[in-house]
């Protein structure tokens, strides 16, 4: 083996090392759906070489209740500061293979009716946020928001998300990936969902036809001495 030759061979294998090192990054996908008026949020993080921990953003105001893992022996997660980052912390004993950990959180009162700045009383924004706060990038990344059954989607704020409508339910989701061995979704880096959703239609015109009718009462209540029979009557 010449020279030339041994050098190009330690050049191709120290390119694959270095391809296979920066494909190493974790998936990660969150639901978001409505339970009432709380939010029911299932994170969904996938990691094919994972070693000690996995790490997890953590939802603005979410109460863990529930973490399942599959693919190693997992520890007690909890909420940490990892870096001076809030994260979910999973401790991995004796990882077999690549690594899933679904997190499921609650968010008590995401769905309580919010007037938007628009001052519309029939609409409610719908704000939410994940924030990569783990300290690495993240391959690909999604969000999905599900409105509530009765709702209907009357504005997506955000630039070009995908929106879907199946069972009466809007989904909107949003979706960054990255090129092999880039981040999707970088350290730091955030998705933000803006919605604005609306009753029915016929909701709302019960809710109008409801409104003149009290005004209309209320306005021959007042001017009831201007009624035929009322004046004949005083008349007598």
């Amino acid at each position: 083996m010449t020279k030339k030759t041994l050098i190009a061979a330690v050049l191709c294998l120290s390119c694959l090392f270095a391809a296979t090192a920066k494909a190493a990054l974790p998936n990660y996908a969150e639901t978001i759906a409505p339970k009432g008026i709380d939010a029911a949020i299932t994170a969904t993080w996938k990691y094919a070489d994972a070693k000690e921990q996995a790490l997890l953003p953590v939802p603005a105001k979410g109460k863990l209740w529930n973490v399942t893992v599959t693919g190693a022996e997992a520890g007690k997660a909890d909420v940490a500061l990892v870096n001076g980052e809030t994260v979910l912390r999973v401790p991995l004993v004796s990882v077999t293979g690549p690594v899933e950990v679904k997190a499921e959180w609650t968010i008590p009162g995401f769905y309580k009716l919010k007037t938007p700045k628009s001052g519309r009383g029939d609409l409610t924004n719908i704000k939410y946020s994940i924030v990569n706060t783990t300290g690495i990038g993240f391959e690909t990344a999604s969000a999905a928001l599900s409105l509530p059954k009765g709702m209907r989607l009357f504005e997506v704020v955000d630039k070009k998300p995908n929106f879907s409508k199946a069972d009466d339910v809007y989904t909107v989701k949003k979706n960054v990936k990255g090129k092999k061995g880039a981040p999707g979704l970088a350290a730091g880096a955030k998705i933000d969902m803006n919605v604005t959703m609306i009753p029915p239609s016929g909701s709302g015109s019960m809710m109008l036809w409801g409104f003149v009718a009290i005004v209309s009462a209320a306005a021959l209540y007042f001017r009831r001495d201007l009624m035929p029979g009322r004046r004949n009557k005083e008349n007598a």
